[in-house]
């Protein structure tokens, strides 16, 4: 990652760059000082902050926004290759595009991804897209940060998830929009997906299943999905609203119906084809209409299980 900065198309004596290591335990930060050793001349200004433990991503990000005195940050993860453009690409989007622009990304190319990233990536390629979430390589306005606040620091790794898009459903909440240029695309090293996939290869379906819902019905899951939805727009809440009755209306209505009482599932039917239709617009590619369809249908699925759990009572939760 820091070798792709300094090979940046763009003046770095404009760029101030600012490396946060987060109580790291392995020899990251000797190479990180090594690199500042032999590149640091040549950016406008350097800072290294070295956290004496793992504070986790949010604090991370935080500390490193608090330093900067840029009128743009770039939102940078470590596992992320950037392509020779893609500073002054970001940067001339957002310079020509409205206020109501939050927050511009390149398209992430997972390395080791699934059959569904490839396909999520098929869908935005080459496309001008709006998305909800900022991290892992997302230039965003100051006056933004100054308006919405710092990420979440109880969420996101290693205890939590969703720091990413709660922090962008902040955003969406007071009007702004995040972009997706999905002809600018990077590299996104997911070796540490590579590995949890290896391990779950080698246990059966029926034990991968019940991984995924136990992790799904976990406090600290609840906990994020909640905080998110807190801080999304009220169209987003009413739409998780409809997913989280989906699963027990219809456990309910196949029970009637198997005892003789005539409640048509007609209704619930349309309700899941409408909701369908949603989630098609957003990843709707006439170019590839197939896995449009496909994808969808799998990301409508999901979005009802994960909905479900918000029906479990959540106790107090903390992340640390």
């Amino acid at each position: 990652m820091l070798n792709s900065i300094v090979k940046q198309e763009f003046p770095l004596n404009k760029v101030e760059l600012i490396i946060v290591d987060d109580g790291s335990k392995d020899n990251t930060l000797k190479i990180v000082q090594e690199f500042l050793k032999e590149n640091s001349e040549r950016f406008y200004r350097v800072e290294l902050i070295v956290h004496d433990k793992n504070y986790g991503v949010s604090k991370a990000r935080n500390d490193g926004i608090k330093t900067s005195r840029g009128r743009y940050i770039l939102i940078l993860d470590h596992d992320v290759i950037l392509s020779r453009e893609t500073i002054r690409s970001l940067l001339e989007y957002l310079e020509r595009t409205p206020q109501k622009i939050a927050a511009v990304k390149p398209l992430l190319i997972n390395e080791e991804g699934s059959f569904l990233s490839r396909w999520a990536e098929q869908i935005l390629s080459n496309r001008l897209v709006k998305t909800n979430d900022i991290t892992a390589c997302a230039l965003v306005r100051r006056e933004v940060i100054e308006e919405i606040g710092y990420y979440d620091e109880t969420l996101g790794p290693p205890y939590t998830i969703y720091e990413d898009i709660e922090y962008g459903a902040r955003a969406l909440s007071k009007g702004y929009e995040i972009h997706v240029l999905g002809w600018l695309k990077i590299r996104h090293l997911t070796r540490y997906k590579k590995v949890r996939r290896d391990t779950l290869h080698h246990s059966n379906f029926l034990t991968r299943l019940r991984t995924i819902l136990r992790s799904l019905a976990s406090s600290s899951y609840r906990y994020a999905l909640r905080k998110y939805l807190s801080s999304a727009p009220l169209s987003y809440k009413f739409r998780w609203g409809l997913y989280s009755i989906i699963s027990p209306v219809l456990i309910i209505s196949l029970i009637t119906f198997i005892f003789g009482t005539n409640i048509p599932l007609i209704t619930l039917l349309i309700l899941v084809f409408i909701l369908y239709l949603d989630v098609l617009k957003q990843y709707w590619n006439p170019k590839i209409p197939h896995i449009s369809l496909a994808y969808s249908s799998i990301a409508l699925a999901w979005r009802i299980i994960r909905g479900t759990t918000l029906l479990i009572p959540l106790k107090t939760w903390h992340s640390k």
